[in-house]
């Protein structure tokens, strides 16, 4: 009977994982033909759900288990006001709010099933562990998938749920059956499921995400690149003294993979180089054509900075009667000087460098390592 309970509880976190992973397509495509009123009900509900969860806890806490001891409910406040603050976070993206919910079922699930073999605190860890392996996979395949992108920030947004769903569980609710005492030995079985969760995640922004660096076009406006602000300036320099480097480039550019180009060779970087101008032309003219006039001039300063050798081309020429019209009917704007961050290339880490990563990541695999060697258990 113990080991038919055990099979379903996994199977119950297996179909759940499957079914987060298939909806992955589809979500934002139902998503975009929902009416807005509809939208709004969908909001509605996950917030309606999240209210009467969280007061159902109140209410076992309360009645069914009659806790008199303060702290209990204190948790319960705290962890119910960031979950409804992370809730709130995503109003510009409210699709990610059915994610949320997906993930806190998901760490719900999986407490449930490891708690069929284990009576420690290291249940709650493992817990955390396996819905971050399932969150990097969904990202993963969100990376794979057209209509979506995959980062390792939203890799953290989808397990923060699990996490606040595990803290509710071990500070609020505190199942009987899980023992509050932990030796190091208990620690052990942590030591390998943390380590290759390090090591995925290394792989994951090396691949998915990649290095650049963050460049302050000035006091208002950030951008990003593979290239260094140096770096930038160099090859629009040598592409604006150069018109038939500047032609053939543009030439090899339209038959070139541009998802799978490589900055090693000093035609990898001019392409490159190409890739990101023309992303910025994107955002710029797409910016303008949906009236979101201060985002598009945004990107023309950044374009006549550093990738302004492509003015060469007419195409990428952007007429001085829209830079005029924008700066004199939308001057009060202008004049907040609100931080504009472009998104192209933002999904590269410039925070800390390839090299620092695997540094860090090799280190901690090797303490981790020693200590299950060294641990008796």
């Amino acid at each position: 009977m113990i080991k038919l309970k055990i099979f379903f509880d996994w199977l119950q976190v297996f179909l759940f994982s499957i079914i987060i992973f298939l909806t992955i397509p589809y979500t934002p495509l139902l998503w975009k033909v929902l009416s807005q009123d509809q939208k709004s009900f969908v909001i509605f509900g996950i917030y309606l759900l999240s209210f009467s969860f969280i007061f159902s806890i109140l209410i076992y806490l309360f009645f069914y288990k009659k806790e008199r001891m303060l702290l209990p409910y204190l948790w319960l406040l705290i962890i119910a006001f960031l979950y409804i603050l992370l809730l709130k976070n995503l109003n510009e993206f409210p699709v990610e709010k059915i994610h949320l919910v997906e993930y806190g079922i998901l760490g719900l699930l999986t407490f449930k099933a490891l708690k069929n073999s284990i009576k420690d605190l290291t249940v709650y860890i493992l817990s955390f562990v396996i819905t971050f392996y399932v969150g990097m996979f969904d990202e993963v395949i969100q990376w794979i998938v057209p209509n979506r992108v995959g980062t390792i920030e939203d890799v953290w947004l989808n397990v923060k749920s699990s996490l606040l769903i595990l803290m509710l569980i071990g500070l609020v609710i505190k199942p009987k059956e899980i023992t509050t005492n932990m030796h190091l030995r208990d620690l052990k079985r942590t030591y390998i499921p943390i380590s290759l969760a390090v090591i995925v995640t290394g792989i994951f922004i090396n691949t998915i995400h990649g290095f650049g660096f963050r460049i302050e076009v000035n006091d208002y406006i950030e951008a990003y690149s593979r290239f260094s602000k140096t770096e930038l300036r160099l090859i629009n320099n040598l592409l604006k003294n150069d018109s038939f480097l500047l032609e053939s480039t543009a030439k090899k550019f339209e038959s070139v993979d541009v998802l799978n180009l490589k900055i090693l060779s000093e035609d990898g970087k001019r392409l490159t180089f190409f890739k990101e101008a023309a992303d910025h032309k994107w955002e710029r003219d797409h910016s303008f054509s949906k009236k979101r006039f201060i985002k598009s001039l945004n990107e023309q300063i950044i374009l006549m900075n550093y990738y302004s050798s492509l003015f060469y081309f007419d195409f990428f020429k952007w007429s001085d009667g829209k830079k005029i019209f924008v700066e004199r009917f939308f001057q009060n704007e202008l004049s907040e000087k609100r931080i504009y961050k472009s998104p192209v290339c933002g999904i590269l880490i410039t925070e800390f460098s390839k090299l620092h990563m695997w540094v860090f990541i090799i280190f901690t695999t090797v303490i981790f390592t020693i200590l299950f060697i060294k641990t008796k258990g």
